[in-house]
């Protein structure tokens, strides 16, 4: 049984070095991740088609007109995240 689990633990242990060596090989160089904040074009204008990468307002935001309470939105979140 004891050469077994040794095999076991040897083969794990390797993996896990080596998971960890790709990880870091596979990692960001700058530490950060870049979000594009310019289109194709250079030129910004109001009139733009492009889209805003920032803009994450949709129109499941508002529910019947009215704006949605984040702070109960956010205790209920808290509540159900509780149990």
């Amino acid at each position: 049984m004891a050469q077994i689990q040794l095999g076991v633990a040897i083969c794990l242990a390797t993996s896990a070095a080596f998971s960890s060596f790709l990880l870091y090989l596979n990692r960001t160089k700058d530490g950060e991740v870049a979000l594009p904040t310019h289109g194709a074009d250079d030129q910004e204008t109001e009139t733009s088609s492009r889209s805003d990468p920032f803009d994450v307002v949709k129109s499941d935001d508002l529910s019947e007109g009215q704006p949605i309470d984040e702070h109960a939105f956010w205790a209920r979140v808290r509540f159900s995240s509780l149990y």
